[in-house]
């Protein structure tokens, strides 16, 4: 539950945004989310042992409140590379360098945006202006890489790298009355404290051509024997607070100039006392108590006692091997885990957890090998049931950030046949799991019993390709609008490019060359029981079958050599694209809200508040024919080890800061206030000239 805003814009970013795209519209009354609103001020703790920094005053801070968390809101500083909200200090030292160390309590950070696209761009020297190039080499170290241009810049040129602002916004969690809590800008950011779970661990790193590059430290991995799990008990005793969303790598700045010479990826990072540039102290307090938005089914997460209970693994009618099945379950939920191990071999390692903690569901999933495609997924015990006139209103949150191989997913499965999606104690009963390449024509059913589904999910965008402006369409398949000069910037040499991604300091351009985000809409059409099982080969695509069943009803939105299907952008009533679909949701935390509303033909998103998409699904072969819904909410995970290096060699995907030094081979995600609830009507401000109807492709699509 978060609204991410790009902040110390200067005038490119500003004339760059204004000139290709609108904003997108600020949440209508709908009631979806609720408003800032400013945080009291408060009393700087004081008392023995505390002994706060001077520092000038940090004002204009105000909260989102939300049922046990709020989002702490503030306003840009000068240099500041970090914010931190403290909760509950014990002691407060200030240190003979001006460093401020904390003890007692807990340090939420805000830390950064994520992105995609690699952190070193080539700009014009003086105006910062970016140039648009690619990479002809593989696993190129970016201190030294040459760039290919598209179109050649005006000489001379540099090389420059990003150097994003902290985001300016916190969740704090767990949070049941009013507390008084100090904001405070920092110089540096909070040290990565390691992947926060219930029990230590120390998983084994699996070594291969995809993890050991010696020579290049930024994809070298060789001197890591383990990365760890670690308690809020060690995180207390290391840094003397508990830390929540720390993201300062261990091997020190994450600006690509300066590579160490041996680079600790997935560690947690030493103690690092900032200095603290500003601050400010104010109550904040939870939404008052309201009934549960969704009447169905609903979980705020806030009974810590409703644990889990392992089960046995269900005898599956047709069982999708090697895959290391957990099965937990508690009041609501049952919860599967698979692929954190595999093979029947010993030598691999992966890890799996689901666990409630601070009012929220918490998912860590470690890919067995950091190589096989792993998922930890959710179903309430209750099912839910669709129409074609009004509509099942899905409400989640979850931290956004996706790449091609690690992100959320949503899945609504059953059976044609009321009884046969969920047993009488609420599980499934046969199996839904992920598998390599599932969106793909050939992928395989989520549902090994080949049910009808319906899926969404994000990931990581355009970023197999640069794409220019000609090559965008809209909804209705026509061209969209190539956006006026104005006479500021060259378009037909540098822009003509999707969108711009992100608003940052003069660069915003740097990331026109594709979208950050992308979201998928796919129905599985049903496999006669004659069909079955599926028959999976190489990258476990179908291979015996009389039947493929993914259909991706997604709209083609641009033209890519990838020939990607899936939504880039937002559009308008006329079609034409509004602003990338979940660029300003790419974050570690803090959490994004999540409602969708389906019927048997359609889906809409609305994202913290704002319609983002909506796709109907007409054709014979995708309206939705389920009787009983298992409602999943999942966690992927796949082959991250592959990730890592394509996080350095893909001169598109060579971001993803957080992901690629503190967590390149586990993922951890806090799901909160999930629920449904049956015959709705959609948000006061829904306009359906903005939805997307998908037309059959016949074979070519599996119709």
């Amino acid at each position: 539950m978060t609204r991410a805003r790009a902040q110390n814009a200067a005038a490119v970013s500003l004339v760059m945004t204004g000139l290709l795209f609108p904003a997108l519209p600020a949440a209508a009354g709908n009631g979806l989310m609720p408003a800032a609103i400013p945080a009291p001020p408060g009393t700087l703790p004081s008392g023995p042992g505390i002994n706060f920094t001077s520092a000038p005053a940090l004002r204009g801070i105000t909260m989102v409140q939300n049922r046990d968390s709020v989002i702490v809101q503030f306003p840009a500083v000068a240099n500041a590379r970090d914010f931190r909200v403290l909760v509950q200090p014990t002691g407060v030292a200030a240190n003979g360098d001006g460093t401020e160390t904390v003890t007692g309590g807990t340090q939420f950070c805000a830390g950064l945006l994520q992105h995609q696209a690699r952190e070193r761009y080539v700009a014009d020297p003086k105006t910062k202006f970016p140039y648009l190039f690619y990479l002809n080499t593989g696993e190129v170290n970016p201190t030294n890489f040459v760039p290919q241009f598209f179109n050649p810049p005006p000489k001379p040129y540099g090389t420059y790298d990003l150097d994003p602002p902290p985001i300016d916004e916190i969740e704090v969690t767990g949070v049941t009355g009013p507390v008084t809590v100090t904001v405070e800008a920092m110089d540096r950011l909070c040290p990565f404290p390691g992947i926060i779970g219930r029990v230590p661990q120390k998983i084994p790193l699996t070594h291969g051509p995809d993890v050991d590059h010696p020579g290049n430290p930024w994809i070298d991995a060789s001197a890591v024997k383990t990365f760890p799990v670690v308690t809020k008990a060690e995180v207390v005793k290391t840094y003397g607070s508990l830390i929540v969303n720390g993201q300062g790598w261990a091997s020190g700045p994450y600006v690509q100039a300066d590579p160490p010479a041996v680079p600790t990826f997935g560690q947690p990072a030493p103690a690092n006392p900032p200095k603290v540039l500003a601050r400010g102290v104010v109550t904040i307090s939870p939404a008052k108590a309201a009934p549960p938005p969704t009447k169905d089914f609903f979980d705020d997460f806030s009974n810590a006692r409703d644990t889990f209970k392992s089960l046995a693994e269900p005898n599956w009618t047709y069982p999708r091997e090697d895959a290391g099945e957990v099965v937990r379950q508690n009041s609501k939920w049952t919860v599967y885990g698979n692929g954190y191990t595999c093979c029947d071999t010993p030598d691999g390692h992966g890890y799996v957890d689901a666990f409630i903690a601070d009012g929220h569901m918490n998912t860590i999933l470690g890919d067995w090998s950091q190589d096989v495609l792993s998922e930890v997924s959710m179903f309430p015990r209750k099912a839910a049931h669709l129409n074609r006139t009004t509509y099942l209103h899905v409400t989640f949150e979850v931290n956004s950030f996706a790449t091609g191989r690690r992100y959320w997913a949503f899945t609504a499965c059953g059976a044609n046949v009321a009884g046969q999606t969920l047993d009488s104690a609420g599980g499934l009963k046969e199996q839904v799991v992920h598998t390599t390449f599932f969106y793909e024509p050939t992928g395989a059913n989520p549902s090994t019993a080949g049910w009808n589904c319906l899926q969404i999910f994000n990931r990581h965008g355009n970023s197999n390709a640069v794409n220019q402006w000609e090559g965008m369409y809209r909804l209705d398949g026509s061209r969209a609008d190539v956006p006026p000069n104005n006479g500021y910037l060259d378009l037909a040499d540098y822009i003509h490019t999707a969108i711009p991604s992100i608003a940052h300091p003069a660069i915003t351009a740097a990331y026109t060359n594709h979208p950050e985000s992308d979201v998928v809409v796919l129905v599985n059409k049903p496999i006669p029981k004659a069909n079955l099982p599926e028959v999976l080969g190489t990258n476990q695509q179908v291979a015996q079958t009389a039947v493929t069943s993914p259909i991706n009803v997604s709209p083609l939105q641009l033209d890519t050599p990838a020939g990607e299907v899936a939504w880039f952008f937002s559009v308008d009533a006329n079609g034409n694209p509004v602003a990338p679909l979940l660029d300003d949701q790419q974050l570690a935390s803090p959490r994004t809200k999540y409602d969708l509303y389906i019927r048997t033909n359609r889906i809409v998103m609305y994202v913290n508040g704002q319609a983002r998409l909506c796709n109907d699904f007409t054709t014979p072969k995708t309206v939705l024919k389920i009787a009983d819904a298992a409602l999943g909410f999942h966690q992927v995970l796949y082959h991250s080890s592959g990730e890592f290096v394509e996080r350095m060699s893909d001169p598109d995907r060579g971001a993803a800061y957080h992901y690629r030094l503190n967590s390149p081979w586990i993922d951890q995600r806090s799901w909160d206030n999930i629920g449904f609830q049956e015959n709705t009507a959609p948000p006061a401000d829904f306009d359906p000239k903005t939805c997307f109807v998908h037309k059959s492709l016949g074979p070519e699509n599996n119709e």
